[in-house]
């Protein structure tokens, strides 16, 4: 188990999810690059964190169909389920969490019944992804161990 303190909630170690086209193989469009040099922090104002989770949850709900981890990057892909502006809304949400985790990067690959978002993360913040991949899991009904 990994303690993760600005969080205030404890996560099983990841497992990798065996897709059928692994990380490296994937052509992700980049929304913004990965900044080393940015501090390894959330400046989200707490008050804003129920809105951000709301808007996880409208996003993905019953339509996430699976979460891949290693170390340094955490992809998710969600079912377009009708949703034919999936990948606007994905992008929009990984834009407002850029804006508060400016340390992290984001890509993001549309598929026709699907669209795949990356999120990546400098080396010492595996911790924060641990929390994103919590966050992520729970909106979308996954299990986290």
């Amino acid at each position: 188990m990994t303690s993760i303190l600005r969080y205030r909630f404890t996560v099983a170690e990841s497992r990798p999810f065996e897709a059928s086209r692994p990380m490296e193989n994937r052509a992700m469009t980049t929304l913004s690059q990965v900044d080393p040099t940015a501090e390894i922090a959330c400046t989200l104002p707490v008050n804003e964190a129920g809105g951000r989770l709301n808007a996880l949850q409208t996003l993905i709900g019953d339509r996430l169909d699976h979460v891949s981890r290693r170390a340094d990057r955490i992809q998710i892909r969600v079912w377009r389920a009708g949703r034919p502006n999936l990948e606007a809304e994905l992008a929009a949400w990984a834009e407002a969490e850029k804006a508060c985790c400016a340390f992290l990067g984001f890509a993001i690959e549309p598929e026709p019944d699907a669209v795949t978002l990356e999120i990546d993360a400098p080396a010492g913040a595996e911790p924060t992804l641990d929390g994103i991949e919590w966050i992520i899991r729970s909106a979308g009904g996954k299990s986290i161990a």
